[in-house]
């Protein structure tokens, strides 16, 4: 078919199938971007001195080196923060400038140097805690004594979406053990035979979270229904109470039924007359019976 527009000339050719096309061109499906492997989700500078890059995920494991502030160094200050997702890759090590001035860097554990505090690398505490705030949002958080990391950090996170390796029964049955020996027991592994590493510490943390993953998240679970946390607790006790009413034989919100003792006559329900209507008792009737009583007298 050719179509003569004016002023210029322009040649349209349809094939007799035009339609049956249109339909298996709408039938294709779309053609998706292609997203290479190795795509970088975060890039941070890492705690020791390397750029480091990995990928999120649902479940992440955390671990921190303290230096020590104030007399003597009593008091523990954030100096390095390390968090590694759940294939064991980091995803943050960062070192961290103390608020306080540190007075002792307990370099035989911490690994920590005055060079690493002072370094342009080393990032100021409210970034860190803004930055690390980010990446613990709505994700489990894997830690050994992970009560104490949070709390150098200042912040909180959700009880259902904390798993504390220092605390779980079925790794520490009487009461919390050391990193290490967990470690050794349950994996087999030796480490922090010197100088600690948060990123390894959290690592072996992440292992043994692993090693007990499918248990743990069963009792979670369990917990969630149960009701012991969460927004239906005071339903659920409801349902428990009335369940407990069936239990017993008499359903909730009925009367209760009293035993003459004699089998020939039936239980009468209290409040019920013996034709099963309800009686209706008024004080107000009662008392103008009695005072017309009075006056006949």
């Amino acid at each position: 078919a050719q179509l003569n527009a004016p002023g210029r000339e322009r040649n349209m050719f349809l094939s007799s199938n035009w339609k049956k096309q249109l339909k298996e061109r709408k039938k294709e499906p779309k053609k998706r971007k292609k997203v290479p492997e190795n795509r970088n989700y975060l890039s941070v500078g890492g705690g020791e001195g390397i750029a480091v890059t990995a990928g999120k995920t649902a479940i992440i494991a955390m671990d921190c080196e303290m230096v020590g502030v104030g007399l003597g160094g009593e008091r523990s200050a954030l100096a390095r923060c390390s968090i590694v997702n759940f294939r064991g890759e980091v995803l943050y090590d960062k070192f961290i400038q103390t608020l306080e001035k540190v007075t002792d860097y307990r370099t035989e554990v911490s690994g920590i140097r005055p060079g690493d505090l002072n370094s342009p690398k080393a990032i100021p505490f409210r970034q860190c805690q803004q930055e690390v705030s980010k990446l613990l949002e709505r994700r489990v958080l894997v830690g050994h004594s992970v009560d104490n990391d949070l709390k150098c950090l200042m912040l909180d996170h959700p009880k259902n979406l904390l798993r504390d390796t220092a605390y779980h029964k079925p790794l520490c049955p009487k009461r919390p053990k050391a990193l290490k020996k967990l470690v050794k027991i349950h994996l087999g592994k030796t480490i922090q035979s010197g100088e600690h590493s948060s990123v390894e510490d959290a690592r072996c943390t992440l292992e043994l979270y692993k090693s007990v993953m499918d248990t743990w998240e069963k009792q979670e679970i369990n917990k969630r229904h149960l009701g012991g946390t969460g927004m239906f607790t005071k339903k659920r006790k409801r349902q428990h109470s009335d369940a407990k009413g069936a239990g017993s034989g008499t359903p909730a919100g009925q009367a209760k039924s009293v035993d003459t003792g004699d089998l020939s006559t039936p239980k009468i329900k209290i409040g019920h007359s013996s034709s099963g209507k309800k009686v209706k008792k008024s004080k107000k009737k009662h008392k103008r019976k009695s005072k017309t009583n009075k006056k006949r007298a």
